[in-house]
C-alpha cells in the first residue's frame, strides 16, 4: 500500500467536554471509553469535521480526555511501550504524515498539551502500566520487546509543570489532585484486549487480494476478537493482510494489519508501529 507523503486529512474541531454530556459508554463498564468510536470515525471519514473535547480542567473530564490519547498510542498504533514510541515522535519533530499521528497532534497537542502526558510517561516514579497487548492472541513470543524508559532530563517535567499548573495540583503530569502512580487511571482501553465471547465473523476472498473483513457484534472485547479471528487467515509470509474492521452499531475501525515481527495488529505504517515496541 502506498502511504501519502502529504499530511493526512483529518478534520477536527475542539468543543468543551460538557457538550458531550449524556453520551453512553456503549457496551463498556466505564464511561471514559465513549471517545473511542469518535477516534475511529475521524480516522476513517475525512468528509466531515469531527468534534472532540478540548483540554478540560476537572479530574473526571481529564480521565476521558487522556484515555483517548492513550488509546491512540496503544490500540491504534499498537505500541506496547508508549513512552518509547512517544519519545521517537518528539525526536522526529512530531511528523503528521499518517492519520493517527495527525489526529494525535490536532486533538491532544494543538497547544503543546501532550507534554503533560509525555512527562507522565517518561518521568513519573511508578510501576509500568499493564502490558496486555504483549499477551494478546498471536503476539510474538520471540520478539525482543522493549521495556526501556527513555532518558529525559527531569527539567522537562519541571518546565511542563510551570507552564500548565494552575496552583491546585501537586502530582507529576498529567495533573490530578488524587495523586498515586496512575492519577488518571489510564489503561481502561486494555479491557478491549481481554478474552470474551466471540461475536465476530471473518470474511476473505483469497490470499491474492490480501483483503479481508471482520464484522464484530460488540465493542467490549473487539481487539481480542480481531486477534483471534485474524489468526484464522492464511499465512502470507512477509506480506500483510489488510483487514477492514467494523464493530456493529459503533464504528468502522479502519484497516488493520498484523506485524510479522510483533504479531500485533495496528493502524498506519509498520515502521511507526515498531517505534513503540
Amino acid at each position: 500500500m502506498a502511504w501519502p507523503t502529504e499530511p493526512a486529512k483529518v478534520r477536527v474541531a475542539q468543543t468543551p467536554l460538557k457538550a458531550f454530556a449524556g453520551i453512553e459508554p456503549q457496551g463498556f463498564g466505564h464511561d471514559d471509553l465513549w471517545i473511542v468510536p469518535h477516534i475511529h470515525r475521524a480516522l476513517t471519514d475525512h468528509s466531515t469535521v469531527h468534534r472532540f473535547p478540548d483540554l478540560p480542567e476537572s479530574h473526571d473530564e481529564q480521565i476521558v480526555y487522556w484515555e483517548g490519547a492513550f488509546y491512540l498510542l496503544t490500540l491504534a498504533l499498537g505500541w506496547t511501550n508508549p513512552a518509547k514510541g512517544l519519545k521517537w515522535w518528539y525526536d522526529a519533530a512530531k511528523p503528521t504524515d499518517e492519520p493517527v499521528l495527525r489526529l494525535l497532534k490536532e486533538v491532544w497537542d494543538h497547544r503543546g498539551q501532550l507534554d503533560r502526558l509525555a512527562a507522565w510517561l517518561w518521568l513519573q516514579d511508578r510501576e509500568r502500566l499493564p502490558e496486555q497487548l504483549r499477551s494478546s492472541p498471536g503476539a510474538s513470543k520471540e520478539y525482543a520487546w522493549s521495556s526501556e524508559v527513555p532518558e529525559v532530563d527531569r527539567s522537562f517535567g519541571e518546565a511542563v509543570k510551570r507552564k500548565w499548573s494552575n496552583g491546585q495540583f501537586t502530582s507529576t503530569l498529567p495533573y490530578c489532585p488524587c495523586g498515586g502512580w496512575n492519577e488518571l487511571h489510564l489503561g481502561h482501553v486494555f479491557w478491549m484486549c481481554e478474552a470474551g465471547e466471540l461475536t465476530g465473523e471473518l470474511m476473505f476472498s483469497g490470499a491474492r487480494s490480501r483483503s479481508a473483513s471482520i464484522v464484530i457484534g460488540s465493542p467490549s472485547h473487539w481487539y481480542y476478537e480481531l486477534c483471534v479471528l485474524g489468526e484464522r487467515l492464511p499465512d502470507l509470509g512477509d506480506r500483510l493482510w489488510h483487514v477492514e474492521v467494523l464493530v456493529k452499531n459503533w464504528s468502522w475501525m479502519g484497516t488493520y494489519r498484523r506485524s510479522p515481527e510483533t504479531g500485533l495488529w495496528f493502524l498506519g505504517r509498520h515502521s511507526t508501529h515498531l517505534k513503540g515496541n
